[in-house]
């Protein structure tokens, strides 16, 4: 190929692309003898790729520098009143003016995000989405919290119920092994008392036959 194919770029639409693309990257001066089909899909499969991770890169800078801005931009703002206010205090002075500045300092408590507020960076939308997790989670917790102690209290109410049932029960057998150990004396005492009747009557008998075989 000579110098002068190059500079017209002759040859077929696909060199005419492929030298139209090593021109925007800043190659004027390779020959295509020295590259086939091959090197040439993976220098522009290549180019891309490394692309597309450099502009991915410069979005992360981006991203981050816009990010530490948003953080401070309240912070940065203050200083700059406060450095105008003195700069134009300097210069009343320097006129020989005498003013008497009155300044006021107020709290003010920033509006959610989600009210018209433009986008404050990641930093913040994840503070903001940290915050209302927590609150959420809190919230969910005391919930939970209450329906723990409301399962307790049922379940330590129905422990007393069962409790004071077996308690009754117990009472209420004790009775009756009570009235069944007394009937079962009542008996043994009878029994007893008969048994010692027929002793006593046998020993009566036993000495009244004594008392005769010694007449």
């Amino acid at each position: 190929t000579s110098a002068d194919d190059l500079l017209l770029g002759s040859g077929s639409a696909v060199d005419v692309l492929y030298d139209s693309y090593t021109m925007l990257l800043g190659e004027t001066g390779i020959p295509r003898s020295f590259l086939d089909n091959g090197v040439r899909i993976l220098f522009v499969l290549y180019t891309l790729v490394n692309l597309i991770i450099m502009l991915n890169l410069l979005i992360a800078i981006i991203s981050d520098t816009f990010d530490k801005v948003q953080d401070t931009a309240t912070n940065a703002r203050n200083l700059e009143l406060l450095q105008l206010i003195v700069e134009y205090q300097q210069i009343t002075e320097d006129e020989g003016q005498e003013i008497t500045f009155l300044w006021t300092v107020s709290a003010r408590k920033e509006e959610d995000d989600d009210g018209g507020q433009e986008w404050q960076g990641r930093i913040k939308e994840m503070a903001r989405v940290i915050h209302g997790s927590q609150k959420e989670v809190t919230e969910r917790i005391r919930e939970v919290k209450e329906q723990v102690t409301m399962q307790v209290v049922k379940v330590e109410h129905h422990l007393m119920e069962h409790v004071k049932e077996q308690v009754y029960n117990i009472q209420n057998d004790m009775q009756t092994v009570k009235a069944q150990v007394e009937e079962f004396n009542k008996q043994i005492t009878l029994q007893v008392n008969d048994v010692k009747q027929h002793v006593t009557q046998e020993l009566a008998e036993v000495k009244s036959i004594l008392l005769q075989e010694k007449k």
